[in-house]
């Protein structure tokens, strides 16, 4: 629902002209000044979201403003956050009763407090000793007089889809730690947050958990429904967006439903049918079959790209411009957009049986998907993965190792959810409203909790669909069974065969996958590329030999990066 920079007046006598070209920079990506909140020692400006209006109060002497989506205490939007600042000004706020993918700004007097969802899906970003916060990446780096690569974030972004840690791929920019609350008055201070919020029961077996998961949701969804009754989901095969979908009919909504795929894909065919036995509409997109846009158009559809999603997004910003016009088509006329992403929470994400295991043996098991053969002699592959490796084990708290089986399950929400789900979930509530509700703080935690047995082929998330939506459950999915009733055994093979795959195996069958070389092609055209940047690629071929490329994924990755370095030109790290 917005976003907004706030700087404190500590950067010195460079403070208007900072000011001044982060304005700049937010109104060129299309954003609307909202609000102004200023302090003594500080000052902020809030905006409206691309697709939707601003969620802003001011009452007897204090402001707030919020960015992303926010949900406290039952109530939502302009109700959650005024209630926020009434707690906040009476030292009373209740961590408990906060969820949402959100950051606000409460100004009370001279003092302007930040505060965030405590799993960090909704980013911000701060520079100059965090003297200078700002939700829009892009914003920021405009804004600095000058840049350096950070290397690391650079290969987070090209191999891992977003940089994993709090750093970005500049130096200068870092994100803010969600779990912290920001203070700014005359100095600037970062306060510790309560402690993660611990289950207040324990459920008894698989039924217990499904509906303790339920009523966490119930709760979330009824706050939700009664601010938005204007929804839209997406439907495929798998849990998440099913569940979604009954969790949205059990709170009385009837959403828009949409999928995404060729007609041949199994998602496309499970959500068609699923659609045409219940007797709703279902909007399916092909975005492969729009065309691509002449030369003479692309170079705008690529600005357009940048501006709207930060920067860099997960996907790039080489397309036809499918991706943001059915994002914001989503958002349309203020509507609520839901996200199943987290929902792996209720599963076994990493695929990993119910032992220890070293913080590098995660690594190895989910992030190493890239051939060292493609990178130049820049790149230390043991370093960087030990690096990556620290970064996983500060974000779940852990010592030496080998880590935990429940600091392995908390790897998924703190680490995998705060990064790489977190910068996708940031641009869309840049867009309008969108909603994230499997990744709260509250169920994360609870789910750490959860038996591994239930989680095992997709058993726990199942049950909870069939307590919500008993009809919709028994619909076949794309795994091949309803989630009525007991995965069979075949499912269950697969899964354990998956589960016992070592991570070394694992580390090297993405090699053998992608041994040819990726072709420019596409919105990667040779004639394409070279309307909107310089094709040698002269900062993006320091890090990487473009032709051992074998993902195009991650090619398009590469062409993202060279666009923005190009724009801003940063130094080499």
């Amino acid at each position: 629902m917005g976003a907004f920079f706030l700087i404190h007046r500590s950067v010195g006598a460079g403070f208007d002209a900072l000011r001044d070209r982060l304005a700049t920079s937010f109104e060129r990506q299309g954003f609307r000044r909202a609000a102004g909140l200023t302090g003594r020692h500080w000052e902020a400006v809030g905006y409206a979201p691309l697709c939707g209006e601003a969620v802003e109060v001011e009452e007897a002497g204090a402001q707030a403003f919020c960015a992303g989506t926010l949900l406290y205490a039952g109530l939502a939007r302009e109700q959650a956050l005024r209630r926020l600042l009434d707690d906040h000004r009476k030292g009373q706020v209740d961590e408990d009763a906060l969820s949402g993918s959100f950051a606000a700004i409460l100004a009370v007097g001279e003092r302007a407090t930040v505060i965030s969802d405590r799993t960090g899906t909704l980013h911000v970003h701060a520079a100059n000793d965090r003297a200078v916060l700002s939700t829009s990446f892009l914003a920021l780096a405009e804004a600095l007089p000058a840049l350096s690569i950070d290397a690391d974030g650079l290969y987070d972004y090209v191999l891992q889809g977003a940089p994993m840690g709090p750093g970005t791929v500049f130096n200068e920019i870092s994100l803010l730690d969600s779990e912290r609350i920001t203070v700014f008055d005359g100095a600037i201070r970062h306060e510790e947050r309560p402690p993660r919020p611990a289950p207040r029961l324990r459920p008894a077996g698989l039924d217990g958990w499904a509906e303790h998961f339920v009523a966490l949701l119930r709760a979330r969804f009824a706050a939700a429904s009664g601010a938005w009754r204007d929804v839209d989901t997406a439907l495929s095969g798998g849990y998440d967006s099913r569940l979604l979908l009954a969790l949205a009919w059990d709170a009385g909504l009837r959403p828009h439903v949409h999928v995404y795929g060729r007609d041949s894909d199994p998602d496309v065919a499970c959500a068609k049918a699923i659609a045409a036995a219940e007797g709703f509409p279902l909007d399916h997109v092909d975005k492969s079959a729009v065309p691509l846009p002449p030369p003479e158009r692309f170079a705008e559809i690529v600005q357009a790209n940048y501006l709207a999603f930060d920067g860099y997004p997960t996907d790039g910003i080489f397309d036809n411009g499918t991706d943001k016009a059915t994002r914001m088509a989503r958002m349309a006329g203020g509507r609520l957009m839901l996200n199943g992403g987290g929902g792996e929470i209720f599963r076994n994400f990493f695929y990993l049986p119910g032992r220890p295991i070293p913080a590098l043996g995660l690594v190895w098991t989910f992030y190493c998907q890239f051939d060292p053969g493609m990178m130049t002699r820049r790149f230390d592959e043991r370093a960087y993965l030990g690096r990556l490796a620290e970064r996983l084990r500060q974000a779940v708290g852990a010592g030496p190792d080998p880590l935990t089986r429940r600091q392995v399950e908390a790897a998924y929400p703190w680490f995998r959810c705060r990064y790489w789900t977190g910068h996708n979930n940031s641009l869309n509530n840049r867009l309008g409203h969108s909603w994230t509700p499997f990744i709260e703080a509250a169920l994360a935690q609870a789910s750490l909790e959860v038996p591994l047995r239930f989680k095992t082929a997709g058993r726990l998330e199942a049950r909870m669909i069939a307590l919500l939506a008993p009809r919709l459950a028994a619909h076949r999915s794309a795994y091949g069974h309803g989630f009525d009733r007991p995965p069979p055994l075949a499912y269950r093979l697969k899964n354990l065969a998956n589960r016992w795959r070592p991570p070394l195996l694992r580390r090297y069958s993405y090699r053998w996958k992608h041994r040819q070389p990726a072709a420019f092609e596409g919105p990667l055209a040779p004639q394409l590329l070279s309307t909107v940047m310089d094709r040698e690629f002269p900062y993006l071929r320091e890090y990487l030999r473009l032709e051992r490329v074998g993902d195009s994924a991650q090619l398009q990755r590469i062409c993202t990066l060279e666009y923005l370095f190009q724009r801003l030109q940063p130094r080499q790290g």
